[in-house]
């Protein structure tokens, strides 16, 4: 397993809202990928808002085939 924690200072989001960057209205759109991106390639993914920003904790549960 191979874990990674990371914070990023700003004002932070409710990661419930992030828009669908899949959902014709956002298709377009230059940003928004990122979330998007990190769960769908982490085996867990746990965003949680702290104090001056987010704090983000991915989780890749590895075999042997991977290492």
């Amino acid at each position: 397993m191979c874990s990674s924690d990371l914070e990023d200072q700003g004002e932070g989001f409710v990661p419930e809202e992030v828009a669908d960057p899949l959902a014709p209205e956002n298709i377009l759109k230059s940003s928004g990928r990122g979330i998007f991106l990190i769960r769908n390639f982490m085996d867990e993914t746990v965003l949680k808002k702290v104090p001056g920003g987010m704090e983000i904790r991915m989780v890749k549960k590895l075999t042997k085939a991977d290492a």
